[in-house]
């Protein structure tokens, strides 16, 4: 099972104030970052990695191996997800994020995850639990916290932090974003540089307000995302 065909993938882990996706990348990126900082040792296998994101961050890997789909030339290893090409205990760390989305089979890639990690060694993974239909055909599912832990656990890891990224109104916030940025774009004058510029300052604009209204109407009964850390027993 390959993890899709070729997409345009981040470089970054974060995005600027006005980028229409800033609300989600923000506390993802962080909660990410912090992760790492915290948890990732040794050997790292970073599955669906992308433009590697996440490579900078500081932390104490000393090896750090990207794997994803034949079409990405910047992964080291290519394959499928849910046959991963390791021995078992070969990592320490595996970083997974905003992958499981996007197989059919996500337990076998968690279990794959769950493999190749050495006894002790921790799993970091990601996934949506409110997000537009993306990377069409290849978006299968979205995931509640409970869900996500249920996964992880039936892999034989237990949880060590569980974390939820854009809750209560940024959910509202961001689905009108995505809405307001998809807005024209199949006609030729919603792709035009003016349209796009007009675009920003509402970006802006309603991330701000997002951040003001969370204040004053705090819930986490909703979430943009999701983030387990999890370990594997000795």
């Amino acid at each position: 099972m390959s993890m899709g065909a070729a997409v345009r993938r981040r470089r970054t882990a974060s995005v600027p104030f006005f980028y229409p996706d800033w609300l989600v990348l923000r506390e993802l990126s962080r909660d990410v970052e912090r992760a790492l900082a915290t948890h990732a040792t040794g050997r790292l296998l970073d599955v669906g990695c992308g433009e590697k994101p996440y490579r900078t961050i500081r932390s104490t890997v000393r090896e750090w191996v990207g794997f994803d789909d034949p079409a990405n030339p910047i992964a080291d290893v290519h394959g499928s997800a849910d046959a991963l090409p390791f021995e078992d205990g070969s990592f320490d760390t595996v970083l997974c994020t905003q992958v499981i989305e996007h197989v059919r089979t996500p337990n076998a890639v968690i279990a794959e995850c769950a493999r190749v990690l050495r006894p002790g060694g921790v799993l970091i993974v990601t996934a949506p639990q409110y997000w537009e239909v993306h990377e069409a055909p290849h978006d299968y599912f979205r995931f509640t916290p409970i869900g996500l832990q249920l996964l992880v656990e039936g892999c034989g890891l237990s949880v060590v932090e569980s974390r939820r990224q854009g809750t209560g109104v940024k959910v509202a916030a961001q689905a009108i974003n995505l809405a307001v940025q998809h807005w024209g774009e199949r006609r030729s004058f919603g792709r035009s540089l003016l349209v796009r510029a007009v675009k920003v300052p509402y970006y802006a604009l309603n991330n701000l307000a997002a951040m003001l209204l969370s204040v004053f109407i705090a819930s986490d009964l909703d979430a943009l995302n999701l983030m387990i850390v999890a370990r594997k027993s000795m």
